[in-house]
């Protein structure tokens, strides 16, 4: 079939490709998927070499399993009626530092315990920046990530399905709009804390916590408390959405 047949064309197979895709073909419209690649599924994917076995792309995935996750990622399978088999796992890793290593474990409570025996005082200031995280989570977990969209319909829609969340969310709104770094300087003075809120927000966006939007954070701390972590049964590549063939 022409290119010219199609609805819409994707160009690139990575994670945000195929689900647009899949949702596009979901809902009836004709799609064509462009890929350079011999393999779909962008960075995420898995390859071997003199018999050892590599991941690449993604190293962190939350609720893959848990139908009540807020990932984007589970809200597609779910609405698609895909699973993905995935193992839980706690902590998710360690942080290591130039004078120790630090376990992050899931729950934020046994996070706090560890971060305790290196500085209690830092501990307890953590707590204060994570409480203003939760509570700024707290507003965006009514909303499903998949209601959202890029045209004028996006306010009446949610009025019209969430109104109790918008109006939850209302209150938030100065939070929306602040950077990590803005909560943290208002919440955390020790110097190790702050340096580990750095790694965290520069871990997930590449930025340090004054470059990092508050939402993204506090979706992230308040994912890994509700919500199991996991990783794909058989390594990354099986992320790829199973509705895509090779």
């Amino acid at each position: 079939m022409a290119a010219t047949a199609y609805q819409n064309i994707i160009i690139g197979s990575g994670l945000g490709g195929l689900t647009t895709a899949a949702l596009l073909a979901q809902a009836g419209q004709s799609t064509l998927v462009c890929e350079s690649h011999s393999l779909a599924g962008g960075a995420a994917h898995s390859f071997e070499r003199q018999g050892f076995h590599f991941d690449s792309g993604p190293s962190f995935y939350c609720g893959l399993t848990d139908p009540a996750s807020g990932n984007p990622l589970t809200q597609v399978l779910a609405q698609l009626g895909e699973s993905l088999a995935a193992i839980a796992y706690d902590p998710l890793g360690h942080y290591h530092f130039p004078d120790r290593s630090l376990p992050i474990y899931r729950k934020l409570a046994d996070y706090r315990a560890a971060l305790a025996q290196v500085t209690p005082q830092g501990a307890a200031e953590f707590q204060r920046f994570e409480q203003r995280m939760l509570h700024l989570y707290r507003g965006l977990q009514g909303l499903p990530l998949t209601e959202l969209r890029g045209d004028w319909k996006l306010f009446p829609q949610l009025l019209g399905r969430y109104p109790r969340e918008l109006l939850q969310l209302a209150t938030r709104l100065p939070m929306l709009q602040a950077s990590v770094g803005q909560i943290m300087d208002a919440t955390v003075q020790d110097p190790w804390v702050r340096r580990l809120i750095d790694l965290e927000c520069f871990l997930l966006s590449g930025l340090k916590a004054h470059g990092t939007v508050a939402p993204e954070v506090a979706f992230m701390l308040g994912e890994r408390d509700r919500t199991t972590i996991d990783y794909p049964w058989g390594a990354a590549g099986r992320s790829s959405p199973p509705w895509c063939a090779p």
